[in-house]
């Protein structure tokens, strides 16, 4: 099995500051989140980009939405290490003025933003 940074090598698309004729400087993913007795949501994820195409800093941005599209609560912040980041559903649902406890479904929106490409 080739080691991390040798798959890094052989994946670089161009040389660093390199620009790509289709570069790609926001990602988004989108999840379905629940609450209920005894299950609640939380999305984990890593600053990778750091490692993967040594970018300094990211942004993102957080969008809880309920079943019909509404946005109810929404957070910005800086990805600036490598290391995991997690979004509670309990706490996005006391952000957007909601009973952490009550049952809910919904979606969850993260958005990352650079100045380099991806």
């Amino acid at each position: 099995m080739r080691s991390y940074y040798a798959h890094l090598a052989t994946t670089a698309s161009s040389p660093p500051g390199a620009i790509s004729s289709r570069p790609t400087f926001r990602t988004s993913a989108i999840f379905p989140v629940m609450q209920k007795a005894g299950i609640s949501s939380r999305i984990l994820f890593m600053g990778y980009w750091i490692l993967k195409r040594h970018i300094r800093e990211m942004a993102a941005i957080s969008t809880l939405r309920d079943l019909n599209g509404k946005i109810l609560a929404r957070q910005s912040f800086h990805i600036t290490e490598a290391k995991t980041f997690r979004i509670e559903l309990s706490e996005e649902m006391t952000r957007a003025g909601l009973d952490p406890s009550a049952p809910f479904e919904g979606s969850m929106e993260v958005e990352f933003f650079s100045t380099q490409n991806l």
